[in-house]
């Protein structure tokens, strides 16, 4: 059979090409003639559009030739106004161009102001009818004045040989709006139509001579090839019973690597662990894995070349036919399904994922993959819970907050209140150890006696006290003040003592206090030494005694007073860069869980009291001082460690 059909096709690989030949030498000559007209015709019109394409460049660039010499001749400063005008007129009525072409200007009030014949020069130029009765330079004065340029046509009579012949003429006007000038130049169309005539009968005789020399081409070349097809059709005919058997081998071969390939993919799709599953045009099960078939609780058998209306409830069915039916519109589905197979499973929660693909641009099925996102979906509720929770906590912390800023407002007042105080007790304290003074002066003054070595010992303690009550007022009235924002140079050892004093109330009750290895006692020079650092003092100030208050809120958890300690030491680095303060307490030390974030606000472990800002505050003010703050544990207790830096400030 294989034989049989190459016998016939060699028959045919001689007889068509021969036929086909014959045919092709006869097309080539209908086409050839028809070719000639064809192009004939379409020479005649390019020539005369590209012609009449270069004749309009060429009078607009004699009409800009024109325009620039007007320029020209308005730039003379020697020349007066009128006298630039007549030169231009008499120039411009002398400019030619071609055999006849030449220049014409009217003017706004319908002047001629330049022709040819100077006899017209100064008529009415928009009365000139052409023989159509068109008034065609008042038209072209229009089209300047409008559009600013432009070509318009009107009929010409001519003197050629004695006859007077009507021609169209093609002309070009631009505005010159400093004169109210409209310049004009044209060319007759006969110039045009004897140059088109010319090049149609040259190309006549191109196409001619063309033509003749292709036919005999054909015929030369017809039997050329069929001389080479009768050579080549055995040669052709054995080489296709080659070709046909390669073909059939290979596809043998390509057919083993399809089933292959096919097994291949069956395999992958039934290891997939996710379910997949694909349906033809009509919504029938065509393939599926055994993942899908697991999630249906059905066998392939069951389940390929059904619909959904054959494996699920009328209801469910419906619902899953509408979601197919929208993908023959679009080509990406994902929706949210709860399902529940049998009564005995239980519900889930799937997400569909579904494509359509096509054969030869149309609709031929659907591609779906199912996603069990059960847990994701417990996951992201439990994640609202927290969050809702999260939310109500941070609501708790800022009633809590608002708390504390109610209470720093109280301690505003307090404050102010205790500025007015200090300044009405310092008046009549200083009153008061003036004449103690005095009196003092004058128990000096009496004989020795028991009585007066009595008075001199009570008056000393007298003294003492009202020299601790003015240390105390004087401490209430530098921490009252209206705190400054400038920075300025400062004692930081003043502003420890200033602290320790207004705490002194509350520490002398819970904890022995050290500074520089003294103990601490109203009363202590604050300049006894002397570390001096650009600060905002009462901002310093205020840290200091947030740190000293949370020491002792820690050590009043310890039960004998002699056990409790505060040790402050102020020394400076070896080089002098930076003043160094250490206040340690011995209460146990700060949690390790709190110790990485202790300035962080709203930290605290105080059961009772606090928001846990404190620090956070001092950190704050530390970093505006370009300082820095450390807190760890040493020796069983907290240190907050303060560095600043050492020297006045640069003004």
């Amino acid at each position: 059979m294989s034989q049989r059909y190459n016998s016939n096709i060699t028959k045919y690989i001689i007889i068509i090409p021969l036929v086909s030949l014959v045919l092709l030498s006869i097309s080539i000559i209908s086409i050839v003639v028809y070719n000639q007209n064809k192009h004939i015709q379409e020479d005649t019109s390019n020539t005369r559009d590209i012609y009449i394409k270069n004749q309009k460049e060429f009078i607009k660039d004699k009409v800009n030739q024109a325009i620039a010499l007007i320029e020209y001749k308005n730039n003379l400063k020697d020349e007066t106004p009128e006298r630039i005008k007549e030169l231009l007129v008499n120039r411009l009525s002398a400019f030619r161009y071609g055999k006849k072409g030449y220049i014409y200007i009217v003017d706004g009030a319908g002047k001629l102001v330049v022709h040819r014949n100077t006899k017209l020069i100064d008529s009415d130029a928009f009365s000139i009818q052409d023989p159509t009765g068109k008034y065609y330079m008042k038209d072209g004065y229009e089209v300047a004045k409008n559009s600013g340029e432009g070509f318009f046509e009107y009929i010409s009579v001519t003197n050629k040989d004695k006859n007077w012949n009507e021609q169209k003429k093609l002309t070009f006007v631009k505005y010159y709006p400093q004169y109210d000038w409209a310049i004009s130049a044209g060319i007759y169309t006969i110039d045009i139509d004897e140059i088109v005539e010319y090049k149609i009968s040259h190309t006549y005789k191109h196409y001619a001579e063309q033509n003749n020399l292709l036919i005999i081409l054909a015929i030369i070349v017809t039997l050329i090839v069929i001389a080479i097809t009768m050579f080549l059709a055995n040669n052709i005919a054995i080489k296709l019973k080659q070709t046909n058997l390669t073909l059939q081998t290979k596809v043998e071969e390509q057919t083993k690597e399809l089933r292959e390939s096919l097994g291949f993919m069956n395999k992958l799709l039934d290891i997939m662990p996710i379910p997949i599953f694909i349906k033809d045009e009509e919504f029938r099960y065509i393939k599926c894995n055994d993942a899908f078939c697991k999630f249906m609780n059905l066998s392939k058998d069951e389940i390929i070349n059904k619909t959904v209306f054959d494996l699920s409830p009328t209801l469910l069915a419906e619902e899953y036919y509408k979601k197919d039916l929208e993908l023959k519109t679009t080509e990406y589905q994902q929706y949210k399904h709860v399902v529940q197979r049998t009564p005995d499973t239980e519900l889930k929660i799937v997400e569909y994922y579904k494509t359509s693909y096509q054969h030869n641009y149309d609709f031929a099925g659907i591609l779906g993959v199912i996603i069990d996102i059960t847990l994701q979906e417990i996951k992201k509720n439990k994640l609202k819970e927290t969050v809702k929770e999260k939310i109500n906590q941070n609501i708790e912390q800022t009633k809590k907050f608002e708390e504390e800023q109610l209470k720093n407002i109280k301690f505003t007042a307090i404050g102010q209140l205790a500025a007015g105080m200090t300044h009405e007790i310092n008046t009549p304290l200083t009153y008061i150890k003036g004449n103690f003074e005095m009196i003092n002066y004058d128990i000096e003054d009496l004989p020795h006696s028991n009585l007066r070595t009595r008075m001199l010992d009570d008056s000393k303690k007298v003294m003492d006290g009202i020299n601790r009550l003015s240390n105390i007022v004087e401490s209430m009235r530098e921490m009252s003040q209206k705190s400054k924002e400038i920075k300025e140079d400062t004692n930081i050892y003043h502003t420890l003592v200033t602290a320790l004093t207004l705490l002194y109330n509350r520490s002398k009750q819970i904890s022995n206090i050290k500074l520089n290895g003294e103990d601490f006692v109203i009363g202590m020079d604050k300049n006894k030494e002397r570390y001096v650092s650009c600060i905002q003092k009462q901002r310093v100030e205020q840290t200091w005694v947030v740190i000293i208050n949370n020491a002792l809120d820690e050590l009043v958890k310890i039960e004998d007073f002699e056990d409790r300690l505060i040790d402050i030491n102020i020394s400076c680095t070896k080089d002098q860069k930076s003043i160094v303060v250490k206040i340690k307490d011995n209460a146990g030390g700060i949690p390790k869980k709190m110790l990485n974030n202790i300035f962080e606000p709203f930290v605290s472990n105080k059961e009772s009291s606090g928001m846990g800002v404190g620090l956070n505050v001092a950190k704050r003010i530390i970093n505006d001082q370009k300082g820095e703050i450390l807190a760890y544990n040493e020796n069983g207790g907290a240190v907050f460690e303060v560095k600043l830096d050492c020297g006045r400030c640069h003004i």
